[in-house]
């Protein structure tokens, strides 16, 4: 893949995303190397030092193929539009020819690439099918694809999809029988992959306890949503799971509430963003970090830590869908890199840059997109 060598206006680095002026990225065959002074480095460079650097997004949780039917059924209830097998969602993914569906993921995909996004975790229905449909339609694109993929009624594709996808993506607990759940656990378990669910979105399932089973029967590793869970029940779930995935935006838009996020933070549970359904969410991780910083302050008075905000879009979600060394501009993670226009988020002005980067940062913003070293936005040639 070669060398790469980016002089920066500025950039957030490390862990803490310090903001640091005039610095020179050193990249090798994908992977950062270095990251030093500018005034320390002799050798060639790429001039960006208009532009300000910072680590590329990972989305935690979404549902991609429905792109192809943006804003259908738009004044539906949550179970009007999604709820399976009768939702109108899932009568929109059969009838779709899945020419359509692949078009209008790739589409979306790309899309996304160009707002800074380097990686995204996707729900993929639909059985084994859908699963080799969502890993062909990925296939040559640069977005790291993560396929958590939903084995069809009655388990009878079980084992293949365990073996195809990345993990597995559950819709609702409460859709399986205790023997369903144990048998998909299993075969997590066997072939070494993550269970992520749809926890406590709905109130009718959660005073079900449907979180209760996702942790108790399936063993879920990672909790989607949780809008409804008290601080009890956080406190109960987070030493038994990896991490939580949380959609504000929209559980805005269902009308689920808001999930406890100041809650899930203080608890020491793993926290990512994702953004749910394409159809009727636009999959924009600036808009769900300010939505995520703006919830925090509601909750908790006072609350100002951009930088746990932004961790929740970078490094805490690439490790909750499994890219591990992503999410940092840092010496041995990936090369995925945004490059921003620092006019776009007023940092001339800026007192707090990492708070502008959280609350300000959108795609009018993003200048480039390099990710594993490439430049993937705006794309070089034909």
């Amino acid at each position: 893949m070669g060398s790469l060598a980016l002089r920066v206006g500025a950039a957030y680095l490390g862990e803490d995303y310090v903001f640091s002026r005039d610095v020179v990225i050193l990249v090798e065959n994908g992977i950062i190397t270095d990251i030093v002074e500018a005034n320390r480095w002799s050798g060639r460079y790429l001039d960006k030092k208009g532009l300000v650097a910072a680590p590329a997004l990972y989305n935690a949780h979404t549902h991609m193929f429905d792109a192809a039917f943006q804003e259908a059924g738009i004044g539906l209830s949550l179970r009007e539009a999604v709820a399976p097998p009768s939702g109108l969602k899932h009568r929109l993914l059969r009838s779709t020819p899945p020419s359509a569906l692949a078009e209008a993921f790739k589409d979306a995909l790309l899309r996304i690439a160009s707002w800074g996004v380097a990686g995204v975790a996707d729900f993929r229905e639909g059985g084994l099918e859908g699963c080799r449909l969502g890993l062909d339609a990925a296939e040559g694109l640069p977005v790291a694809y993560v396929p958590l993929c939903r084995p069809s009624p009655g388990l009878g594709d079980l084992d293949e999809v365990a073996a195809s996808g990345r993990g597995f993506g559950i819709p609702s607990p409460l859709a399986y029988s205790e023997e369903e759940l144990a048998r998909i656990r299993e075969a997590a378990r066997r072939v070494g992959k993550p269970i992520h669910v749809h926890v406590s979105e709905d109130r009718d399932e959660w005073l079900q306890r449907d979180y209760i089973k996702a942790v108790n029967v399936l063993g879920a590793d990672v909790l989607v949503h949780a809008t409804l869970l008290t601080e009890e029940q956080v406190e109960e779930v987070a030493s038994r799971i990896k991490g939580v995935v949380v959609c504000p935006r929209s559980n805005q838009w269902w009308g689920a509430g808001l999930p406890p996020l100041s809650a899930l933070l203080d608890s020491g549970v793993a926290v990512a963003l994702g953004t749910d359904n394409v159809a009727w969410v636009k999959p924009d991780l600036w808009r769900e970090m300010e939505a995520a910083f703006n919830v925090l302050r509601l909750q908790k008075p006072g609350y100002a830590d951009p930088a746990r905000v932004l961790r929740m879009a970078t490094l805490d979600a690439a490790r909750l869908v499994g890219l591990e060394r992503r999410g940092l501009l840092k010496p041995g993670y990936a090369a995925d890199i945004i490059l921003l226009d620092p006019a776009r988020l007023g940092l001339r002005w800026s007192k707090n840059p990492l708070a502008s980067l959280v609350k300000r940062g959108g795609p009018e913003a993003v200048a480039e997109t390099y990710i594993g070293g490439k430049l993937v936005y705006p794309r070089l040639g034909p």
